[in-house]
């Protein structure tokens, strides 16, 4: 399952890609620079979060060209993608600076977390899904014998239980302070908010980038690569006039997307950020381009097992109408 964009609440309905990156700009100077500081110091300025979004949508431009989307989505030819492997993003993560890649590095919880907010004896070490790997000097004086020390009896369970032990009086220690567990928790969900929030402000920029119908198919791609919502291409790419608007859809469906949508008919010709466009439901839209919506065919894999591929995952029939 592709998971859902992060968007902050003043972003939702705006219609104007570009701006929502700038929305997303303001959002990120905020919550995350003013005053805040991480371990390799004070989080990028804007300007520089501006670039790194157009250098990631620009590298994704590299890895598929022009002629290389039009291979995909319309010749159906995908074997002589040489720009995609020489491009790949193992490519691109070797000449980012040490704060690019904190920018877009999958995020984990804290190695260590302490209890006390200025001893350092009684910790907890994390993996990076946050589930104690080991617990060192925590005393719970909650005990027959008036105390003890916690250490293997907590291993494996996750952070977030842990403080429930606290809440619930399962632990008793007084001098601990629990709010420097849920500040690690905080501190994770934001990471995982920025890094979503970027990823979907480059696909933005992929879309708004490209032409009417070369930047929908490729922002489809990067939407799939990255699990950003794979809706938002298909919302914008209703080219009217395109020829291969048909195949496009059917790949966006293939993909598991959801035809209860709606889409803004030719985005592309727009005049203006501020200019209204019309609204059609992709059902309606499907109807016109002689798809039969009814007689598609989803077998997808319970479990969405990763290792299984995707065309193993997702196997689907059209039928057009005649």
């Amino acid at each position: 399952m592709y998971l859902m964009s992060y968007i902050p609440n003043n972003i939702k309905n705006i219609i104007s890609l570009d701006e929502k990156v700038d929305k997303f700009i303001d959002w990120y100077y905020k919550n995350f620079v003013k005053g805040n500081y991480t371990d390799i110091g004070e989080y990028v300025i804007p300007i520089e979060m501006r670039n790194f979004i157009e250098k990631m949508a620009v590298w994704y431009e590299f890895k598929y060209p022009d002629n290389d989307i039009v291979d995909l989505f319309e010749k159906k030819v995908s074997n002589n993608l040489e720009n995609a492997k020489f491009y790949d993003f193992n490519s691109f993560w070797e000449v980012l600076s040490y704060k690019e890649k904190y920018l877009i590095k999958i995020p984990g919880y804290q190695d260590i977390v302490y209890l006390h907010p200025t001893k350092r004896n009684a910790h907890i070490h994390l993996n990076r899904n946050g589930f104690i790997i080991s617990a060192d000097n925590i005393i719970n004086y909650k005990s027959e014998n008036g105390f003890e020390i916690l250490g293997e009896s907590l291993e494996g369970i996750h952070i977030s239980k842990l403080i429930k032990m606290f809440e619930n009086d399962e632990i008793i220690n007084e001098s601990y302070d629990i709010n420097l567990l849920t500040n690690a928790i905080t501190d994770y969900e934001k990471s995982v908010e920025l890094r979503d929030g970027i990823l979907d402000c480059v696909m933005y920029r992929i879309l708004e980038r490209g032409e009417n119908r070369i930047a929908p198919r490729r922002g489809l791609l990067f939407a799939k690569e990255f699990k950003r919502n794979i809706e938002i291409p298909m919302m914008y790419g209703v080219d009217t006039y395109d020829p291969y608007l048909k195949d496009f859809i059917v790949e966006y469906l293939k993909l598991g997307g959801s035809k209860d949508i709606k889409c803004y008919l030719n985005y592309y010709a727009k005049a203006s950020k501020r200019q209204s466009f019309k609204i059609e439901s992709l059902k309606d839209i499907m109807k016109l381009e002689n798809i039969d919506y009814e007689n598609i065919d989803f077998i997808i894999n319970e479990n969405q097992n990763d290792n299984i591929s995707d065309d193993d995952k997702v196997k689907v029939r059209v039928k057009y109408r005649k």
